[in-house]
């Protein structure tokens, strides 16, 4: 809002095409994943939101100054791809859990709320008030994400 100007209806509008990448994502997930493997889905959306954060990113180091628009639009896409892995690297975390399905949970969601406060610093000690700065951050989580999940080792359920 502060870096382009924005007035508050427009940034208004913004959040709900981004709240619409989230659901028409997580609607589209649910209908794949009765079709196609989870983890199939979870390492292709990898792929596909680095090269996607990786392009915009690169796209603000060489054109600092590029209409709001296309942030909005890299935005869009990167929450739009990250519901096809959220859930489906969940399912793929608890596959080997039964008895202890809960408690598996809530260490995995621990875990993402400490890298989360991690990322927060990250962002604050960077002074993170340019697309550039955010665009960066969310590529180098992509490809961990990506080297993650291509590395993960198969796992069967119990």
């Amino acid at each position: 809002q502060t870096v382009y100007g924005l007035d508050k209806n427009t940034f208004a509008g913004i959040f709900a095409i981004n709240a619409c990448g989230l659901i028409i994502g997580n609607t589209l997930n649910g209908y794949l994943v009765g079709k196609v493997n989870y983890m199939k889905i979870a390492k292709v959306s990898s792929v596909a939101i680095s090269i996607t954060s990786f392009v915009v990113m690169i796209a603000f180091y060489f054109h600092e100054n590029l209409h709001y628009h296309f942030a909005v639009a890299g935005l869009f896409s990167i929450l739009f791809l990250v519901n096809f892995i959220n859930p489906n690297a969940t399912a793929a975390s608890l596959a080997p859990f039964t008895v202890t399905a809960g408690a598996a949970s809530a260490l995995g969601g621990a875990i993402r709320m400490g890298v989360g406060a991690v990322v927060a610093a990250a962002i604050g000690v960077l002074q993170g008030e340019s697309p550039l700065t955010m665009f960066t951050v969310i590529a180098v989580l992509s490809a961990l994400v990506m080297l993650m999940l291509l590395l993960a080792p198969q796992v069967k359920k119990k």
